[in-house]
């Protein structure tokens, strides 16, 4: 803001109570004031924060709903520096390292942001919900990168193939069972590599990949 001398009004300006707010679990009411997925979806939210969380490019806020203990990760400038304290008196350590231990196994399980839905937090936690396998092929350059990361995902398998006639490495393939609340941003993640990343499965995956690589072809075709 201050390289561009434009003020922007998020709830960077309000670190300190939000990290008061963190601390002694209180509820706290703040308005979500842009939203590129949905852009009419601007709304005040009541929610008990649990944790600041740097990504990619980002600051996030981990936070659970105030009346249905819903867990979300939400990007912090995209909600407004609107700030009220509900509840000042809040619920104690003990109740917010236990929702913050709960939210860190739905990121550990899944891959992005994306937390999934009341029902299928509920389900997932209760390991009723089914897993959906994950399976690409990366080659080239990619091979080595995706080596590179050993504890990426807790139930991901990484398999080298060679070339049966000559010997030298083909493809590498990654598989990982994940939630379907995760396939999309799998999907973006693997799309990274372009031309030296493959799908396998499932099918909805296999063809979203070709669809993208179509439409892809067609722009440089136009």
């Amino acid at each position: 803001m201050m390289s561009q001398s434009k003020y922007r009004g998020t709830l960077f300006e309000l670190l300190e109570e939000l990290e008061t707010a963190i601390i002694k679990g209180q509820v706290i009411e703040i308005y979500r004031c842009r939203n590129p997925y949905h852009s009419n979806n601007k709304h005040f939210i009541t929610v008990y924060p649990l944790q600041l969380v740097y990504s990619e490019i980002a600051w996030y806020l981990l936070h659970e709903d105030y009346q249905t203990g819903h867990l979300a990760m939400s990007r912090l400038d995209r909600f407004s520096d609107e700030f009220k304290l509900i509840d000042a008196s809040g619920r104690g350590k003990e109740k917010q390292w236990k929702s913050l231990q709960i939210g860190h196994q739905l990121l550990k399980a899944g891959w992005g942001h994306y937390l999934g839905t009341s029902l299928e937090q509920q389900l997932e936690r209760q390991g009723k919900l089914p897993l959906v396998k994950v399976i690409v092929r990366f080659f080239g350059e990619a091979m080595a990168f995706i080596q590179e990361g050993e504890k990426r995902h807790l139930r991901q398998e990484i398999s080298l193939e060679k070339n049966a006639k000559y010997g030298n490495p083909e493809y590498l393939e990654y598989s990982v069972d994940l939630p379907r609340r995760s396939l999309s941003e799998f999907c973006y993640w693997a799309c990274r590599f372009m031309g030296n990343v493959q799908f396998i499965a499932p099918p909805e995956l296999v063809e979203r990949h070709r669809n993208m690589a179509q439409e892809l072809l067609n722009k440089y075709s136009s």
